[in-house]
Parts: C-alpha cells; sequence; structure tokens
C-alpha cells in the first residue's frame, strides 16, 4: 500500500473544506481543457486526474490555476536539471534511491495532511558526489505521482538530518533553494502547513537561515526545528504528528519505512512511460503569445533579491 485510498464521505470533507464539491471541480476541469488547448505554447493534455488535482491545490481560483499550469510547464525547460531526464530505469536513479529516500505516507493526519518524510539512507563517502539538486528532482518525481494519485489538503514535510554533516550543509546554495521554492510553490502549487527538521544540529542554521531567505513569512514560519531526536524519541515530532502513522524509525506504529520506499521505488517504475513522454513535456517560449519567460527575471538575477520572495 503506497497511499491509503479515501472513502467517498472523506473526500466530500476535503472538497468542502476547500470551498468545492464535486460538480465544481469537474466544471473547472472543463474549462481548463478549454483554455490549453487556446494555448499555443502549451502542451495540449487530457489529463483528467492531474487537472482535478491543480484545482484542488488551487481551491478553485482559475486563474491561479492557469498561472499554475503555464509555470509547471515553463520551469521543466528552465530548470531541466531538476524536471527532465527523469527515467527511472537509468543507473543515477538506482544510486540515488540506494542513498536517499522520499516517502509519502500511507494514511493522512487527521485533519487530512499528507505527511512526507524525506532522509539519507547511505549518504555518498565522497562529498564530491552529493548534490542537493538530486533530492529535488527525485521529490518532484513522488510528486508527480501525487498529482494523479493522491488527495489531501495540505503536505507536512518532514526532513531528517541525522546523516548529514556540515560538508553535506554547504552544498545547501542560495541558487538551490530559489529552484526549490519556484518549483514548489509556483509550479506544484503546494500546500504546505509545516516543514519539520529532525535531528539538526545549530551548524545548519545557515542553511535554514537561506531555506527561509526566498519565501514569505508565512512560509519561514512554518519551519520547525527539532533538536532532539534518535537519541532521545521523536517525542516533540509526536506533538504535531500522531504516531500511528509514523514508521516506527520515528517512534511510530505504522511499520518500516525502508519498506514504505521499496513500495514507492516499484510505484515510480511503474511510471516510466508517464515520465518519458508527458512528463518530459515543456512550453514552447518561441509560441507563447506575450514576452517569452526571460530566465534571468524567472531567478530574480536581475533587479532586486526580493523578487523571488515566493508566495
Amino acid at each position: 500500500m503506497v497511499l491509503q485510498g479515501l472513502p467517498p464521505e472523506m473526500v466530500d470533507i476535503i472538497y468542502e473544506e476547500l470551498g468545492l464539491n464535486e460538480q465544481d471541480v469537474e466544471d473547472y476541469v472543463k474549462m481548463l481543457k478549454e483554455w490549453l488547448h487556446k494555448q499555443p505554447h502549451l502542451p495540449h493534455i487530457n489529463d483528467d486526474l492531474r487537472l482535478e488535482r491543480v484545482v484542488l491545490q488551487c481551491k478553485g481560483r482559475m486563474e491561479i490555476a492557469k498561472s499554475v499550469i503555464d509555470m509547471y510547464f515553463t520551469l521543466r525547460g528552465k530548470i531541466p536539471e531538476v524536471l527532465s531526464n527523469r527515467d527511472p530505469f537509468a543507473p543515477w536513479f538506482k544510486d540515488l534511491t540506494d542513498r536517499i529516500l522520499v516517502v509519502p505516507l500511507p494514511n493522512l493526519t487527521n485533519d487530512f495532511c499528507r505527511v512526507t518524510i524525506i532522509a539519507a539512507i547511505n549518504p555518498p563517502p565522497d562529498i564530491r558526489k552529493f548534490d542537493p539538486v538530486d533530492i529535488m528532482k527525485l521529490a518532484f518525481m513522488v510528486q508527480d505521482i501525487r498529482l494523479a494519485e493522491d488527495i489531501m489538503l495540505a503536505d507536512i514535510i518532514i526532513c531528517d538530518v541525522q546523516k548529514g554533516t556540515p560538508a553535506h550543509a554547504a552544498k545547501f546554495t542560495l541558487p538551490f533553494f530559489k529552484k526549490l521554492a519556484l518549483c514548489a510553490l509556483r509550479g506544484y502549487k503546494a500546500r504546505v502547513k509545516t516543514v519539520h527538521v529532525l535531528n539538526a544540529t545549530q551548524l545548519m542554521d545557515a542553511v535554514f537561515r537561506l531555506g527561509k531567505a526566498v519565501v514569505k513569512q508565512k512560509h519561514r514560519d512554518r519551519l520547525i526545528v527539532h533538536r532532539d531526536g534518535y537519541l532521545k524519541g521523536y517525542d516533540s515530532l509526536h506533538e504535531y504528528i500522531p504516531p500511528k502513522i509514523l514508521p516506527r524509525e520515528y517512534g511510530g506504529e505504522a511499520g518500516s519505512i525502508l519498506d514504505m520506499w521499496a513500495q514507492w521505488k516499484e510505484k515510480i517504475y511503474s511510471y516510466r512511460e508517464w515520465f518519458l513522454k508527458e512528463g518530459a513535456l515543456t512550453s514552447d517560449e518561441s509560441k507563447r503569445p506575450e514576452k517569452a519567460i526571460d530566465t534571468g527575471e524567472l531567478f530574480g538575477f536581475e533587479g532586486s533579491f526580493r523578487q523571488l520572495n515566493v508566495d
């Protein structure tokens, strides 16, 4: 079981919390498909499930949904190191997934949030072979699958840095966080309730400051750093997330995270054709009706740094 299916009554509750109903979503999906077919620079996709998830992520706000879809395909062309060349049968994938895991937990929290754990299994001994961009690439592969299969109100992210060192931390640069913020908040319109960093030392505080610099205050306030951890137990984490849905490695009751990761890898393999075809489509900036999106402006290389203060 990768993601636990929801009974219809729970889906209805989620729709209601978002101010929507089933008919609203159906109508909005139809509108988005009609809009897409009028955009010469965007792929003409007919994937109702993914469009439905965009509607939910945007709470039915159609202009925002259109902007998210446009940015989703634009970023694939602008950040290919993250959103392109994603064949799970390629050698890089096995090497990466033997070292890093990205596991959305099977069950939702009581308030319908999906918890995703990102952790190192076996970091490369040669620090030169460690690139945080690879983690981002893997995380958004998982996110693309969730766009087809998941339904929830918001995301809770757990980043376990137990096996990290100052040398690893130094690899998390400002450009990395700019790309992460753009992809997560504008390309995927993630609704992040909280980000929990586990087993963090004070040496990593500089990394947290970099990450906070590229987002608005409301997102900064959602970062929770846990100084305790595997040596003392995960009591502080359990104040936010019930143990019944957490893996046993985090003091939970939901089984082994390595077993969950094995199932998720099989799920990713099953999406290979999608990653090679639909998952490789990008915007064609030469056909964009208005001015083509400039890479420098997109990443805030020109003008004030606050241009990239992502909502």
